[in-house]
């Protein structure tokens, strides 16, 4: 194509209205010819003198036959035939053509029309005014845990995208409808019980027919929620009976999950077991989904030993993954805890066998090694403590290891918490300023025996055995727990963890008031331990009223 030809425009599109009838696709256009600038109009057209007034770019004025209507001069009318004298055009042809481009007429020529200059419509004219049907209630799913609900019309009504900050007043809208093109619908008895949900008392018999509008809406979720553990089994059967072919779809919604589970807990044996049908295939996709996870250990909680299973048996080839997930842990947690006796899911343990430690510092996988501990039989929690007793000095510094520990401190024997003190023994100190490790040390002393408290106060009272001594060194290691954000703890929890009548409380309590005495009388303890310092004051001297 020769680069100075323009290309051809695009025909209209087929099936263009014009006064409402429907015009028949048009004759294809001819190309253009050539790109050419118009020669000047006929001299006749109008007075050349005047060519010096018109603005048009530097291009000449487009020929008459050329000009939009709205464009075009007043018709002028000399007074004589004979009459020399010059022309008046009223507001000079170049302003009344300083909006009007050249680009317009350059390329081709065309018949003006109004009609022309608008886009075709993509619908046929209504000719009628119907009423919009109602849209479907919408339930916004927020993904945070919990989201924030869709507005109601009321907080929509008055706002305009187009306002720029400026209200401006309008009528009330509809029940149910919020002006604009996207708003959610809702029945006027939805509306009535959201707006007015203690003038009168419903009942669930009261929505019948609404009950989908009611389960994907907050407020009507709610009321069902409320209302499902006190109805009878024919007010729950007929809520039930609309919603159970989107029963899949509701437990996955922000708001209608709420509901399924309290049919899995108040609902009667036939609607449990329909929903389980509904749910098999589709355990594995509900345990990683936010709301389905929910869903389904209510499903756990609620259905007998086979439902259980069939529903743990699904997730057999997916144990590590949902293990790992922050969904699908709860499931699996779940599983270990409901499911008697734990030979029905040793398959649960046996895929984590050789992942004990690595899930043990995982966020997710160390909730998992917690419930193992907790619910499994007696031989499988020495496999399982046999693993974890060789990473204990390690586990006890992690982030979510450390759960791991506390748990077995608090669950454990006397030999599996011991099992951890030879670990903490020599590193009392170290451990107690560590941020994580400092939880493992309180829960030593919480849940440990008088002997193996006794073993942690020796090493926190080195160079303080001296009781005829006054002076506390500021460098041992009473001094520096007392002063570090983390040990200090630890010091509170010693004082708690002894009879008031015991030996060693009184010792304890002893030097405590001796380096709190010394460090008041030098003012020598910076402001980001004072809170500390001064919580020691407190607990020392109650401790000392005991």
């Amino acid at each position: 194509m020769d680069p100075n030809q323009m290309p051809p425009p695009p025909p209209p599109q087929a099936g263009f209205y014009r006064n409402g009838q429907v015009m028949p696709p048009p004759a294809p256009i001819s190309p253009p010819p050539p790109f050419m600038i118009p020669s000047p109009p006929p001299p006749q057209f109008v007075d050349p003198a005047l060519y010096g007034m018109m603005d048009y770019g530097g291009f000449p004025p487009p020929p008459p036959h050329m000009m939009p209507p709205q464009m075009m001069p007043p018709p002028v009318e000399k007074k004589d035939k004979d009459d020399k004298s010059p022309i008046n055009i009223t507001g000079g042809i170049g302003l009344m053509n300083r909006q009007f481009s050249p680009a317009s007429f350059m390329f081709h020529p065309f018949t003006y029309s109004p009609v022309m200059s608008q886009s075709p419509p993509t619908q046929p004219p209504v000719l009628a005014t119907a009423p919009a049907a109602p849209a479907p209630a919408v339930a916004t799913n927020n993904n945070s845990k919990q989201g924030t609900p869709t507005p109601n019309s009321r907080e929509l009504q008055g706002t305009s995208p187009h306002s720029s900050g400026n209200k401006r007043k309008t009528g009330k809208a509809p029940a149910g409808k919020a002006p604009g093109g996207n708003h959610i619908y809702r029945s006027p008895l939805l509306e009535e019980i959201r707006a007015n949900p203690k003038d009168k008392e419903f009942f669930l018999k009261d929505i019948y027919g609404h009950a989908v509008e009611f389960t994907k809406d907050q407020y009507g979720s709610r009321f069902i929620q409320q209302k499902l553990n006190s109805s009878s089994d024919e007010e729950k059967a007929t809520v039930f009976n609309e919603i159970k072919d989107i029963s899949y779809d509701l437990m996955t919604d922000v708001f209608g999950n709420y509901v399924i589970q309290k049919y899995f807990e108040y609902g009667l044996k036939d609607q449990k077991e329909f929903l389980l049908t509904k749910m098999k295939g589709h355990i594995y996709e509900l345990s990683l989904q936010m709301y389905g996870c929910r869903v389904v250990q209510r499903a756990l909680e609620s259905l007998s030993l086979p439902g259980q299973l069939a529903i743990i048996d699904e997730l057999k080839d997916y144990i590590l993954i949902c293990a790992k997930d922050q969904n699908g842990n709860h499931v699996i947690q779940k599983s270990i805890e409901m499911i008697k006796p734990f030979d029905k899911i040793r398959f649960i343990l046996t895929s984590l066998s050789d992942q004990i430690y690595q899930l043990s510092i995982h966020p997710y996988g160390c909730r998992v090694i917690q419930r193992l501990l907790e619910f499994s039989n007696l031989d499988d929690q020495k496999d399982i403590l046999e693993q974890l007793n060789r990473y204990i000095f390690y586990l006890i510094q992690d982030q979510y290891g450390n759960y791991v520990i506390q748990h077995i401190l608090e669950h454990g024997n006397e030999n599996e918490r011991n099992e951890i003190l030879k670990v903490v023994t020599g590193s009392v100190v170290t451990f107690s300023k560590h941020k994580f490790a400092s939880n493992v040390i309180e829960k030593c002393i919480k849940f440990g025996s008088t002997a193996q408290k006794r073993k942690i106060l020796d090493e926190v009272m080195i160079g303080n055995e001296d009781f005829s001594m006054e002076l506390v060194s500021d460098d041992s290691s009473l001094a520096l727990m007392m002063k570090d954000q983390y040990a200090n703890y630890v010091i509170q929890k010693l004082v708690e963890g002894f009879d008031s009548k015991s030996p060693e409380k009184k010792r304890l309590v002893l030097k405590l008031r001796q380096y709190l005495k010394q460090i008041s009388n030098k003012n020598n303890y910076g402001g980001k331990h004072l809170a500390s310092v001064e919580k020691m004051i407190i607990v020392a001297e109650t401790a000392l009223d005991d």
